[in-house]
């Protein structure tokens, strides 16, 4: 036992759900306040760039295929025309603590989807820190406070990964050289997503313009996806 745990203990003052609960949250911050990848650009290439994303939100929501009510309820609270069928993404505006921020509802599975916004796209906005907190706070009320739907879940997993973007005219041939996708221009459009693999890394790809594509993977990966990502960079520039 530490010096440390051992005062804790003796006093008395902390209980271990306390200390729990302390601990989890300042690993939060921790993790908020932490870039998984270099900051600024990562261009080794005059044709492709790499560069880290700060996240600010994201969700994870699952909900039965047949829960009609509770499919037109999300609809209707991230501000989108329709769920995303297979493998796409759709617009999404949230207003959520005073703020309305644009971002993006992915596809993971036949009934799950994923929330998404990054900070890059919103430097000027004054986001509350507790965004997240204020999104599941919406969705609980709007879903099960008010008894619309008994059949869905929804997690904030924003410190469990991270997501680069890359761009640039051979931003495809990067992502060809470690992805299994067919990520041929006809083939792989934006508003598409997938989930695959870098290399050895899990990752989801959304491909937001012809040659603009962020790539999500887990933190505990981040440092392998980075450097896998700037040695395929390094090749297109010979």
């Amino acid at each position: 036992m530490t010096a440390e745990s051992k005062t804790i203990e003796e006093s008395g003052r902390v209980s271990s759900d306390s200390l729990s609960t302390d601990l989890a949250a300042g690993l939060s911050a921790e993790l908020r306040m932490q870039h998984f990848f270099p900051r600024g650009e990562g261009s080794l290439s005059p044709l492709v760039s790499i560069r880290g994303v700060e996240p600010l939100s994201k969700i994870i929501i699952r909900i039965a295929e047949e829960d009609d009510a509770g499919r037109r309820e999300l609809v209707k609270f991230f501000g989108c025309n329709k769920l995303p069928l297979n493998n796409k993404y759709v617009a999404s505006t949230v207003s959520v603590a005073g703020v309305s921020l644009a971002g993006i509802l992915l596809w993971l599975g036949p009934n799950e989807y994923m929330y998404r916004v990054s900070t890059e796209d919103y430097v000027d906005s004054e986001v509350s820190a507790d965004f997240s907190n204020e999104l599941l706070a919406g969705l609980e009320k709007v879903l099960v406070g008010g008894h619309v739907s008994r059949h869905v879940s929804f997690v904030d997993v924003s410190d469990y990964y991270a997501v680069v973007r890359v761009s640039g005219a051979r931003a495809r041939r990067v992502l060809q050289k470690n992805c299994p996708l067919d990520l041929h221009a006809r083939a792989f459009v934006a508003g598409d997503c997938g989930q695959s693999v870098y290399g050895k890394s899990s990752i989801l790809l959304s491909c937001a313009s012809a040659n603009t594509f962020a790539v999500q993977v887990r933190i505990s990966m981040s440092g392998y996806l980075w450097e896998l990502l700037k040695f395929s960079t390094i090749s297109e520039s010979c």
